[in-house]
């Protein structure tokens, strides 16, 4: 089930907020990175972590120099699948166009508006069209 993992982070995070706990989330670039590589268990999460520690201690300081547009392309390429979604908004189109419209409505505002707000407008919008 694709939903699988979401519905474990939502009842997670639903748990923790009854106690002193973190909050668990997941990065969306880590996340397509592994999907791309074939990575089909939970090892890799934690083969991900001892790298990206890995690479936050030793390779880390390396980066300081470097201005921050190299360092956003640099992100930008790692993202181009997720940016490859584009394509499958005509489909998307063909299959609901509620939901379809939801996608695009939540993609402008966190382009116009900042991530907080913009999702804030995709949720509202879509809780409007139920």
């Amino acid at each position: 089930d694709d939903n699988q993992e979401l519905i474990a982070y939502g009842a997670s995070n639903l748990f923790s907020s009854f106690f002193s706990c973190f909050v668990g989330s997941t990065s969306i670039s880590r996340t397509s990175v592994a999907d791309a590589a074939g990575m089909k268990s939970q090892l890799m999460t934690f083969v991900s972590a001892i790298l990206l520690l890995m690479v936050l201690l030793f390779i880390g300081p390396l980066f300081r120099p470097l201005q921050q547009c190299v360092l956003a392309s640099i992100i930008v390429v790692n993202l181009k699948s997720m940016f490859r979604l584009f394509n499958e908004l005509k489909p998307l189109w063909k299959v609901s166009k509620v939901d379809c419209m939801v996608w695009i409505v939540t993609w402008l505002a966190v382009t116009l508006l900042g991530l907080d707000l913009g999702l804030g407008v995709g949720v509202g919008f879509s809780l409007l069209t139920i």
